[in-house]
């Protein structure tokens, strides 16, 4: 958490963790797409600002994403975005790319505000997420552009949340293109799994090819709407 607290204080990190490789212990909550390792970096400060809301800290940001590089990570999610391109953010991502890491990020939440492209979505080697409903439709909030590479499900999608002064485990709904972008992760690394030998351009190319179309799609055409279509863990692993 280089120099920030270790407390998820937004509670994002938490949920889109879940999403990826929450245990199924009982009948309540959720269950995560992958059993796998994880690693987390911290990168939203722990201040607030006047609305009220935490923002990445660009600093540990930068340095997290170098600090991966070397990591042995082979799947990076970044649920985080803006309007802003950065020379460094993209020498890094390049160099990610290099080490063989698979990067997917949101493709942003503010389609009813102008729908502008967003990084880290955007950059070169990095595969952008948007995010569908329960009936395959794409979410009204949902960014579009010609980089989406997939969507997933981000509608409402239950997962853990920090529990700080409690025991047990805890829950929340959330909605979003930070919380479809988890689910490619999961998938990704899963098709990595047996695999270890395919370069990020076979995994791109696999789960490309074996997404199913959103609703109004045409299959095997892609969309700014949807990229590639909905991953699809099934035909992905079989």
């Amino acid at each position: 958490h280089d120099g920030l607290s270790a407390d998820d204080l937004e509670g994002l990190g938490t949920h889109v963790a879940g999403t990826i490789a929450a245990l199924c212990d009982d009948v309540t909550g959720c269950s995560g797409n992958a059993d796998c390792p994880l690693q987390v970096w911290k990168v939203i400060d722990d201040r607030p600002l006047g609305d009220g809301r935490r923002y990445v800290a660009f600093a540990q940001y930068l340095r997290a994403l170098a600090a991966v590089e070397t990591s042995g990570a082979r799947v990076l999610n970044l649920s985080l975005g803006g309007t802003a391109s950065s020379p460094t953010e993209t020498r890094l991502f390049r160099r990610l790319r290099e080490a063989d890491v698979f990067v997917v990020a949101a493709m942003g939440n503010e389609r009813e505000l102008g729908d502008p492209v967003e990084y880290p979505a955007a950059y070169p080697g990095v595969h952008g997420v948007a995010a569908v409903d329960e009936l395959d439709r794409d979410a009204p909030f949902s960014n579009t552009g010609r980089h989406a590479f997939l969507s997933a499900p981000g509608v409402h999608i239950v997962s853990t949340v920090p529990t700080p002064g409690r025991s047990g485990p805890a829950f929340e709904t959330c909605s979003g293109t930070s919380m479809a972008t988890p689910h490619v992760a999961a998938v990704a690394a899963l098709v990595r799994a047996p695999h270890p030998d395919w370069t990020v351009a076979q995994v791109a190319a696999h789960l490309a090819a074996t997404a199913r179309p959103a609703a109004g799609q045409r299959a095997g055409r892609r969309s700014q709407r949807f990229g590639h279509g909905i991953v699809n863990l099934a035909e992905a692993l079989r």
